[in-house]
């Protein structure tokens, strides 16, 4: 009868043991899809932040937590991406949106999002490279003495509405001051020995991205020994949207092409667009 009692004793432990588990379990369960459901709710919400906050957290616990921890790569890098993109930083964005896109697993509105971002980037790249060229024709048309042939495409491209956006402030800057110059020398304010030299600093302008630097500064960064790296990697991006293939340049090659369209009054773009073939 003992033996009886003690057997239905440990049955009845075992039971108690293994409901509480099994309860416990499915309430480790609910909490774990109702966090991953929450964060899912702050990416609808567009709160990214909430929402990485959300599956980080999950992604922590002793579970099978790999949909968490996709679902955390995939907001981190759109995160990242999206304060790339506010920067104005596209090349990063970009490859922060391909790799949100790319994640398999994932949130259906992330890979959406950032679909549509790559498009809008692949649009903003492509105006740029539209609206660069154009300016790089103006410049050099000042720089030639063609004052109003390069003051109609100047107040074409100033009369473009999608230039008036802030991805193309820096351009758009740049098309201004050539146009206050044009206006100068054509009133007759300015001679034209100053068109070389102020032609040269549109050019360092656009190169260095510092609007602040002197006219002699600039021209001598152009023309001295001591091109820095950043000056370098800038001319790169020059020289690969003229249509040379810019990884395959040694740094050294860039420092040549660098002297070469300084001394040709040229910019970059122009330069490396005249001659592509001696760069391939």
């Amino acid at each position: 009868m003992k033996k009886a009692l003690i057997s239905i004793a440990i049955v009845a432990i075992f039971c108690l043991c293994g409901g509480f588990i099994i309860h416990q379990h499915n309430q480790n369960q609910r909490a774990y899809y109702n966090a991953i459901e929450n964060g899912q709710v702050q990416i609808s919400n567009h709160n990214y932040t909430l929402a990485e906050t959300a599956f980080q957290n999950v992604s922590k616990e002793g579970q099978n937590n790999h949909n968490a921890l996709t679902l955390l790569r995939q907001t981190q890098a759109y995160v990242a991406a999206k304060d790339a993109f506010e920067k104005h930083d596209f090349t990063r964005a970009k490859n922060g949106y391909q790799r949100a896109s790319n994640i398999i697993g994932g949130s259906d509105l992330l890979y959406q999002y950032s679909n549509h971002k790559l498009r809008e980037i692949s649009t903003i790249q492509d105006n740029e490279d539209r609206f660069l060229g154009i300016y790089q024709q103006a410049a050099d048309d000042s720089h030639d003495h063609k004052l109003r042939e390069s003051q109609s495409i100047v107040n074409q491209l100033l009369n473009d509405s999608t230039l008036k956006e802030s991805y193309y402030t820096k351009i758009r800057n740049q098309v201004k001051r050539l146009k206050k110059f044009n206006d100068q020398m054509l009133s007759g304010k300015l001679n034209q020995s100053t068109n070389s030299s102020f032609n040269d600093k549109l050019l360092d302008d656009h190169l260095s991205g510092n609007q602040n630097k002197s006219k002699s500064s600039n021209k001598n960064s152009r023309t001295s020994d001591e091109i820095n790296k950043d000056q370098v990697l800038d001319a790169r991006k020059l020289i690969q949207k003229a249509g040379v293939e810019a990884g395959s340049l040694s740094d050294q090659d860039v420092r040549v092409i660098i002297r070469q369209a300084a001394q040709h009054h040229k910019s970059i773009y122009s330069y490396v667009k005249a001659h592509p073939k001696s760069f391939q």
